[in-house]
C-alpha cells in the first residue's frame, strides 16, 4: 500500500527506502514497471535507497553513493557501465594481464582470480574471460575497501 501511495504522490521528489524489500520477484518486476509508468506520466526525481542494486540498475539514470552523510560518488549509470570490465581466469594469467591496467579490485579464490578493471576491453586472450562491468561490480569495488 505504501508503494502505491508513493508512486501516486505528485511531489517533485519521491524518496523510497528499500521499496521492494520483502517482495517476491514478480512483485519487484511489477514495482519497477509501475515506477517507470509513474515517471512517464509525470517526470520527477525518485531517490531510491536499496541494497538490491542489480534489481534496479535497469531503471536508474544516476547513482549517488552516500557515506556518513556525504556524497562520495555521483555518476550516470551509462558512464559506469562503459567505464570498465571484469576479467577472470587462472591467477597468473589475470595478474599478468592487469599488470599495466587500472584495477579497482581483485578477488582470488585458489588459483582463480577476478579483477574489476577501468578502461576499454583489450583483445581476447586465451585463458581469460571478459565480461561487462555491472553496476553492482562497480559499487562493491568502490565501497569494499571502506568496509574491510
Amino acid at each position: 500500500m505504501k508503494i502505491i501511495l508513493a508512486l501516486a504522490n505528485p511531489s517533485e521528489y519521491i524518496f523510497l527506502d528499500e521499496p521492494v524489500l520483502g517482495l517476491d520477484a514478480n512483485h519487484r518486476h511489477i514495482f519497477n514497471k509501475k515506477l517507470l509508468e509513474a515517471y512517464a506520466r509525470r517526470p520527477r526525481t525518485f531517490v531510491i535507497a536499496t541494497h538490491l542494486i542489480e534489481e534496479v540498475a535497469s531503471i536508474l539514470e544516476k547513482v549517488i553513493v552516500i557515506k556518513d552523510g556525504l556524497v562520495t560518488e555521483e555518476v550516470l549509470v551509462e558512464d559506469v557501465l562503459r567505464k570498465g570490465y571484469v576479467v577472470s581466469g587462472a591467477s597468473p594469467l589475470v595478474q599478468e594481464y592487469v599488470a599495466d591496467k587500472k584495477v579497482l579490485e581483485t578477488d582470488q579464490i585458489g588459483n582463480f582470480t577476478r579483477s574489476v578493471v577501468i578502461g576499454a576491453i583489450g583483445e581476447a586472450q586465451p585463458g581469460l574471460e571478459f565480461s561487462p562491468l555491472t553496476l553492482q561490480d562497480y559499487f562493491i569495488s568502490i565501497t569494499r575497501k571502506e568496509n574491510e
